[in-house]
């Protein structure tokens, strides 16, 4: 019987970052949300098993113009109680320590742990390699 495919919501809105994150799994079924609304839309869908469950979300902070963003769609994970893996991509000095935090917090009591690796650190794309790699991908 063949493996599934894993599944990862890619939240990302600048497209050269996507493709480069999306480089690191070439065999996993991306789902990209380029904007905070899509996000929380595709996990809404989710949550209410209108889509399957992804494997994995890769979020960022800042989602369009005006920053910020990626902390609702952290909420709303949390909200809907979330337990996949997490990694937090963005490069956002005080907005991606804040995600995994907020995320860590309530999501650690159930054995999971958010991944930081920020996008333009040397380490990261090993990191999301090796993540995209434990999920069968």
């Amino acid at each position: 019987m063949p493996r599934k495919r894993p599944r990862i919501l890619l939240v990302e809105d600048n497209y050269e970052r996507a493709a480069w994150i999306r480089s690191t799994g070439p065999d996993v079924l991306w789902d990209h949300a380029s904007g905070t609304r899509q996000a929380l839309h595709k996990v809404n869908q989710m949550a209410l098993g209108q889509i399957e469950a992804y494997d994995a979300v890769f979020l960022d902070f800042d989602l369009g113009v005006t920053g910020g963003g990626g902390e609702k769609v952290a909420y709303k994970l949390v909200e809907v109680g979330y337990l996949g893996v997490v990694v937090v991509h963005s490069a956002n000095p005080a907005g991606g320590p804040a995600m995994v935090s907020y995320i860590g917090h309530l999501t650690r009591p159930f054995g999971r742990t958010p991944i930081y690796a920020p996008a333009f650190d040397q380490r990261s794309e090993k990191i999301w390699r090796w993540v995209v790699s434990r999920l069968g991908g």
